[in-house]
C-alpha cells in the first residue's frame, strides 16, 4: 500500500490528473446505472439526478480524451462539446429545481446522522474541487475543464446537503420547498455560466501565449539592461488574488521570457487571520469565486498591457512566425 501511495504522488501532474480521471469516469458511470436503476423505485428525481450524471460524464470523457489523444480531434470540437454538455446539466438543474417553487411536493426527509454524513462528504468534496481549481491553472484548458467539472459536482452535492439539512427542522414556519427550489436554481445558474466560461476562456486565458519575445526597435537605445541581465515586469496588483508579472532575459538586444501568475497573496497573510477566513470560508466562497471571475476578465488583455509597457521601454514583439528565424535568448547564452 506504501508504494503504491508513493507511485502515486511521484507521478507527474499530468500523469495523476488522468489517473483521477479514469477513476472518477469508473465512479460515474457506476452513480448512472444506480440512480436509473433507484428510479424505477424512488421517482423522477433520480432520472434527472442520472442525466446530470451523464452531461458531466460525456464532458470529462472529453477532457479526457483531449488530453490522452490531442491530436485525434481539434481542441475547438471538445471544448465547444464541453460547454454545450455543461450549460445542459446547469440548465437541467436549475428547472427541475425551480419546480419546487410551483408544485406542492413533499420534501424528502433524512435523520442527524445521514444529513451529517452527506454535508462532511459534500463540504470535503468542494474543498478538494477548489484545491484542484488551483492546482490546474496554466497547466493547459482541458485540465482547468477537469477541475471545473469536479467542481460543479461538488456544488450538486452541496445543493443535496442543503435539502438533507433543511429537512431536519421540526416547525412550519420555513416553506423548505421554496428556499430548496431558490437554492437549487442558484447551482443551476453558476453551473450555466461555468458552460459560458468554457467557450470563452480560451480567447481571454494566457495558456500557450504565457511565452513573449521582444526585440530592440531599431534605432532604439538601451540604457536599461545588460547581457544576462533578469528582466521583472510587474503586471498586476491585487492583495488577494494571484498577480501575474512577466520574466525573462536580455540578450543581444532580445528579451526572452514568459508570464507567470504567483501564490495567492492570502497565504502570506498572518497565521490568525487566515484562520478566521477558513471558519468563514463557506460564507465567503462565492463571494471570492466571483471576484475571482472579474479579475480574470479584468487581465484578459494582460498580453496588450505587456506589449504597451515594452513598446515604452524601446522592445517591440517579435511575432511567433519570426521566432524561427531569432536565436532564442537560452541558445546564444550557450
Amino acid at each position: 500500500m506504501k508504494n503504491l501511495i508513493r507511485k502515486y504522488f511521484s507521478m507527474s501532474y499530468k500523469d495523476r490528473t488522468l489517473f483521477n480521471t479514469r477513476i472518477s469516469l469508473v465512479v460515474n458511470t457506476l452513480m448512472c446505472l444506480i440512480k436509473f436503476i433507484l428510479a424505477f423505485f424512488f421517482g423522477f428525481f433520480f432520472i434527472v439526478a442520472g442525466i446530470i450524471n451523464v452531461f458531466m460524464f460525456i464532458s470529462k470523457l472529453e477532457c479526457y480524451l483531449g488530453i490522452k489523444y490531442p491530436n485525434k480531434k481539434s481542441f475547438r470540437y471538445r471544448n465547444t462539446l464541453i460547454g454545450i454538455f455543461f450549460i445542459l446539466a446547469g440548465l437541467q438543474y436549475a428547472i427541475y429545481m425551480a419546480r419546487l417553487l410551483f408544485i406542492d411536493t413533499s420534501s424528502s426527509h433524512y435523520d442527524l446522522t445521514i444529513a451529517c454524513i452527506i454535508a462532511g462528504f459534500s463540504f470535503f468534496e468542494l474543498g478538494l474541487a477548489i484545491k484542484g481549481c488551483f492546482n490546474a491553472y496554466n497547466k493547459g484548458h482541458y485540465y482547468r475543464n477537469v477541475k471545473m467539472i469536479n467542481l460543479c459536482t461538488a456544488f450538486f452535492a452541496i445543493a443535496l446537503t442543503e435539502v438533507a439539512l433543511l429537512s431536519l427542522q421540526t416547525h412550519n414556519t420555513v416553506n423548505v420547498n421554496e428556499i430548496n427550489g431558490w437554492f437549487g436554481i442558484g447551482i443551476g445558474i453558476i453551473t450555466i455560466l461555468l458552460g459560458c466560461f468554457v467557450f470563452v476562456a480560451p480567447n481571454v486565458s494566457i495558456i500557450d501565449r504565457e511565452h513573449n519575445i521582444y526585440r530592440l526597435i531599431e534605432g532604439k537605445q538601451n540604457k536599461t539592461y545588460t547581457n544576462n541581465d533578469i528582466v521583472h515586469i510587474k503586471l498586476t496588483n491585487s492583495k488577494i488574488y494571484g498577480n501575474f508579472s512577466y520574466n525573462g532575459v536580455y540578450y543581444n538586444g532580445i528579451i526572452d521570457g514568459h508570464i507567470k501568475k504567483h501564490k495567492s497573496p492570502i497565504l502570506d497573510y498572518p497565521v490568525w487571520l487566515l484562520i478566521i477566513l477558513i471558519i468563514l470560508s463557506e460564507i465567503l466562497l462565492f463571494v471570492y469565486g466571483i471576484g475571482a471571475l472579474i479579475f480574470y476578465f479584468k487581465n484578459a488583455h494582460i498580453i496588450n498591457k505587456l506589449d504597451k509597457l515594452m513598446l515604452e521601454k524601446g522592445f517591440a514583439k517579435i511575432k511567433e512566425e519570426e521566432q524561427e528565424n531569432i536565436d532564442f535568448v537560452q541558445e546564444s547564452k550557450e
